[in-house]
């Protein structure tokens, strides 16, 4: 995950995980630091490629 943000460009700022108790039916929650909105996008598309993101990602940009 860290290496599809980094190729985006997007800095990682926290990462949440609740605890796994359904492997096919785990989330977790990524803020980043302030970044375009394209770049969130890119790497959004990138970590539905993998073969371990098992649904659609969610994005929501907080303006400030």
């Amino acid at each position: 995950m860290g290496e599809i943000f980094s190729d985006a460009g997007v800095s990682i700022y926290n990462l949440l995980q609740t605890p796994i108790k359904n492997p096919n039916d785990s989330m977790f929650v990524i803020t980043t630091d302030p970044v375009d909105v394209a770049k969130i996008k890119r790497a959004c598309v990138a970590l539905e490629a993998t073969d371990w993101c098992l649904g659609d990602t969610f994005y929501m940009p907080v303006v400030e």
